[in-house]
């Protein structure tokens, strides 16, 4: 007895009801915010969310900084736990570390 397999022919009959593009879109918009388990790890020694990014990223304060267009000193001072950065700021070093800015508001 020949049977057809099952996930073959579900998946023969299912269609996808957004593209890809839609799906990133959508990932994007979500406000929910992916944190690793090594920034969170980072953020309990008591560094701040964007300095526990930058280490997550390997990158060094320059490093950063040059990615950002931005002096090593400013990039302290962002840096900064008690430092409150406004949303433009968040959004360069978001751009520069490739995650979301979502994912450096608390």
């Amino acid at each position: 007895m020949i049977t057809k397999d099952p996930v073959e022919g579900a998946a023969s009959q299912f269609q996808l009801s957004m593209s890809a593009n839609e799906v990133i879109k959508s990932l994007r918009e979500d406000k929910e915010a992916y944190f690793p388990h090594d920034v969170v790890g980072f953020q309990v020694q008591g560094f701040s969310l964007i300095t526990a990014w930058r280490k997550y990223k390997k990158l060094s304060q320059e490093q950063l900084a040059d990615k950002m267009g931005i002096s090593q000193s400013a990039m302290a001072q962002i840096e900064n736990r008690d430092s409150t950065p406004q949303l433009k700021t968040l959004e360069r070093v978001a751009e520069a570390l490739g995650i979301q800015v979502e994912q450096l508001q608390k």
